[in-house]
């Protein structure tokens, strides 16, 4: 039986301990190493985590490098893997007791270098005490090469960019030194993902559900769009120059990518208080861009592909006419990674 390293990354998250603790401690899959990895929490969250998994010599509590955030707490917890696979989860969601068991089965199946899991979303007052665990029994599997892989990646019609419910080969961050982008505060699993997926040469994925997303109290409309949200620009610029020097067979679906995230950002926009002319003119730029490959990937349904993208520039540049319009004392730019690479 190989090893399993499972990376847990916490900040101030001392509500959710029991429940993850519960979630790994009940796994059918006993071969684990399981790294809790506290993001400099200003409460007790690290103290808890030592007091409930002491004893349990699977666990390993420590605390992340510096600088902060999710992307050093998760490479903190690559760099102490010690594991034949990885796999990632966060902590205030739950885990079926057969995740890791159902994760490996499915990788093992196909001899696949990434495995993903069906998930089920549950209330926000989800507990592991409340769930009720189906058992598996027969999981039905599907094997994608790498190019198929991508496309379903990057359009998000079979896969999205989270790592929670994915379980990856360790020799994908031991030989070729995936980790994630550090300072990237926003959507900062996708160029992990890519980077993982462009070097998989199988990607299998199991229907079973293993995996319980617990929605959070907000939502896409809020009164603000915070200005973080931009850094999401860090990973899908870096993912369109690296498609057009590397794998243009891919070109439409890395723009599909950035262009429906733009379009989020700008759904977001109409509906909060956000106002920087530059940055709205240029996700405007952006996606006036990007809706032009829509046309070419398959995948996504007809309406996303023919319909919506050429009105989403127009409804923008509506919608948020006066918000585009620069206001005299004004001192608002546009991020430097927002304008790296977007002529491409």
């Amino acid at each position: 039986m190989q090893k399993i390293s499972v990376i847990v990354p916490f900040y101030n998250a001392k509500r959710h301990v029991e429940n993850c603790i519960k979630s790994l401690k009940n796994q059918t899959y006993k071969n684990l190493q399981i790294i809790l990895v506290d993001d400099r929490s200003e409460d007790n969250t690290y103290r808890l985590l030592q007091e409930k998994t002491a004893g349990d010599e699977r666990f390993i509590v420590v605390k992340s490098h510096p600088p902060h955030g999710v992307c050093c707490a998760r490479n903190t917890g690559i760099e102490l893997a010690e594991g034949d696979y990885v796999t990632f989860f966060d902590c205030d969601d739950i885990l079926s007791p057969y995740h890791c068991e159902n994760l490996y089965n499915a990788i093992q199946s196909e001899n696949a270098d990434i495995a993903i899991c069906h998930y089920k979303k549950v209330g926000k007052r989800a507990s592991y005490d409340k769930m009720r665990f189906k058992t598996p029994s027969t999981i039905k599997y599907d094997v994608h090469d790498k190019l198929s892989a991508l496309k379903h990646l990057l359009t998000q019609t079979w896969f999205e960019f989270s790592v929670w419910n994915k379980l990856y080969s360790a020799r994908i961050f031991k030989e070729h030194g995936v980790r994630f982008l550090e300072g990237c505060r926003y959507n900062e699993d996708t160029l992990f993902n890519y980077n993982c997926f462009k070097i998989a040469e199988k990607t299998v994925f199991s229907w079973f559900p293993t995996y319980f997303y617990v929605k959070s109290a907000g939502s896409l409309v809020r009164t603000t769009y915070k200005e973080y949200r931009l850094d999401a620009y860090k990973s899908l610029h870096t993912i369109v120059k690296d498609v057009h020097e590397n794998m243009p067979e891919i070109l439409h679906y890395c723009h599909v990518v950035r262009g429906l995230m733009t379009c989020e950002a700008l759904l977001a926009i109409k509906f909060s208080k956000f106002k920087n002319p530059p940055v709205i003119r240029k996700l405007i730029e952006i996606v006036s861009k990007d809706v032009k490959h829509f046309k070419y990937c398959k995948e996504l349904p007809a309406i996303r592909r023919k319909l919506i993208p050429p009105l989403v520039p127009k409804l923008a540049k509506v919608l948020l006419c006066m918000r585009k319009k620069d206001k005299k004392g004004q001192e608002l730019v546009v991020p430097q990674h927002m304008l790296d690479d977007n002529g491409l």
